[in-house]
């Protein structure tokens, strides 16, 4: 159970992630590039690092009980590793390019 629950809130973070990535793209305003790296790389990229690479789970924030909640094996790094990729290609590049 606890599994569905670390999915459903990685794709919540993929998705706000994504939201705030277009909003800074759009509107160049500093806020949502801040909100960006909150949301992305301290709230929700931590978690995923986390299960990657130091094979533990950390408690979020907002939910505290999370932390240890279930056991890292080979399908849960998957996991993560797929949600690390995510959150790396919703990083804001501006849309002109140097020629």
């Amino acid at each position: 159970m606890m599994l569905l629950l670390y999915i459903g809130i990685g794709i919540v973070g993929v998705l706000l992630s994504f939201m705030f990535s277009r909003l800074y793209i759009k509107n160049h305003n500093s806020l949502y590039l801040i909100l960006y790296v909150v949301v992305s790389c301290i709230i929700f990229g931590s978690q995923h690092y986390s299960i990657f690479f130091d094979q533990r789970v950390m408690g979020y924030w907002f939910m505290r009980s999370f932390e240890g909640s279930f056991e890292v094996d080979g399908t849960v790094r998957f996991i993560a590793f797929v949600f690390l990729v995510l959150h790396a290609l919703t990083i804001p590049f501006p849309r002109s390019r140097p020629q």
